[in-house]
């Protein structure tokens, strides 16, 4: 089993764990069991303790040094879902760099094509991004044995009630 495109952030062993647990029947041929290739798709919910409005992960990407492995999630605070102004399943991006200690630096919450503006996000939607991002905790990236800043962003849909 390998995983063709990665979230990082763990969630692709969490993927890989949780596949490893379902049974498959063997594909048949002339009543024979033959070995068959399959793409499943494992999708991500970050569900709202108790809540019924949750924020969707939707695509993670990652810049780090050349040669240097992707920083890993060790903790995740849940961004609140409250009653936004207005429902979208517009994808609001979340960038943050990775220090050399694994905390998140330099944030900005905002849609996609609207660098250094949050202009039409819901004011409450981008603080409780903003609230959640800053208690995540990372493994940094290293590079010859030294831990290295990254940069990280993230998008997620928030997918209402």
């Amino acid at each position: 089993m390998r995983v063709v495109r990665g979230l990082g952030l763990g969630l692709d062993e969490k993927a890989v764990d949780a596949v490893n647990q379902w049974k498959f029947r063997p594909g048949m041929r002339n009543g024979q069991p033959v070995a068959v290739m399959a793409t499943i798709d494992v999708n991500f919910s970050l569900l709202d303790n108790g809540q019924k409005s949750h924020w969707r992960l939707s695509r993670a990407e990652f810049r780090a040094p050349e040669n240097a492995p992707k920083p890993m999630l060790v903790y995740y605070s849940h961004p609140q879902s409250h009653n936004y102004r207005k429902p979208t399943l517009t994808p609001v991006l979340v960038e943050l760099q990775v220090d050399e200690q694994g905390r998140p630096q330099n944030l900005w919450v905002g849609k996609a094509g609207m660098a250094g503006s949050a202009a039409e996000i819901d004011s409450s939607m981008t603080k409780d991004l903003l609230t959640a991002a800053k208690l995540w905790y990372f493994t940094p990236s290293q590079k010859d044995g030294k831990a290295v800043p990254s940069t990280v962003t993230l998008e997620f849909i928030w997918a209402g009630k």
